[in-house]
């Protein structure tokens, strides 16, 4: 019963490093998304 209750505990900090990853790979796409289309919208206006 301790070995199974020390498994999970093992197993959480990995899928919490994993998801921080994903975090910051999601957050840094969706930012550079947002720069483009700003980017994109400034140029529109400086030709009109």
């Amino acid at each position: 019963m301790n070995s199974k209750h020390l498994r999970p505990v093992t197993r959480k900090p990995v899928r919490a490093a994993d998801y921080s990853t994903g975090g910051i790979f999601r957050l840094i796409s969706q930012l550079f998304s947002v720069f483009a289309d700003f980017f994109s919208q400034k140029e529109a206006q400086e030709e009109d």
